[in-house]
């Protein structure tokens, strides 16, 4: 059960990474289908198997042998862990929801350095009124805070801390008790430190980082509790 679980949230990672890749150029989620992004060949079913595919060309285009980028993989373990990870019950839906539009709002951030609008606003209003629909409570403290927050890194830290990070923070505040709040900022801080000095300990340039995946790593384990 878990395994199906897992291979299920993998191929969700799948379309959350086409989703990223795609929705903020513009161009369809269904056409053309699945190509090699290099010499544009449309892939066999065989070639589109989540993580194994990947394994077996050894990163490589099976037509061109060009380099398949790592991203789908990733988004294709971390679709897998999300959903074999994350407790299903009645009450459940709108954390797996919440937490796969986090992960392709994650990678959007990663391959752009964006919060996609055309993901964040339909996605915070569905899930806003799912969660009021279903009885879920809304925690106006985090959403105090979260404001005064958002308030002083746009005077102070504006250039450290992107507008959609601060929009997403402000639309999750609605859905998380101030404590949980607190350690899904603390959780993705820290883990934003670590890849900071981890880049710099390998001496590559450094460049902007993109803070919603730390975001999203954070909520995952703030929700597994």
């Amino acid at each position: 059960m878990v395994l199906l679980r897992f291979l299920i949230g993998a191929c969700l990672g799948s379309f959350c990474c086409v989703t990223a890749e795609r929705l903020p150029k513009g161009d369809s989620l269904l056409f053309p289908r699945s190509h090699c992004s290099i010499c544009q060949t449309p892939l066999a079913w065989y070639e589109l198997i989540p993580l194994l595919s990947f394994f077996w060309q050894k990163a490589r285009c099976r037509h061109c042998q060009g380099k398949i980028p790592a991203s789908c993989f990733w988004a294709e373990l971390a679709g897998g862990l999300l959903l074999a990870s994350y407790p299903l019950t009645t009450h459940s839906l709108h954390g797996l929801l919440w937490l796969f539009l986090s992960l392709a709002l994650a990678l959007a951030d990663c391959f752009y350095l964006i919060l996609e609008p055309k993901l964040f606003y339909p996605g915070a209003v569905f899930l806003g009124l799912y969660y009021f629909v279903s009885g879920g409570q809304v925690y106006w403290l985090s959403l105090l805070y979260c404001l005064l927050l958002a308030g002083l890194c746009y005077l102070f830290l504006r250039e450290k801390l992107g507008t959609g990070d601060l929009l997403l923070l402000l639309a999750w505040s609605f859905w998380l008790p101030l404590q949980r709040f607190a350690l899904v900022l603390l959780v993705a801080c820290c883990a934003g430190l670590i890849a900071f000095f981890f880049n710099a300990l390998l001496h590559r340039q450094q460049k902007e980082l993109p803070f919603i995946p730390f975001l999203t790593f954070g909520l995952w384990l703030v929700l597994l509790q």
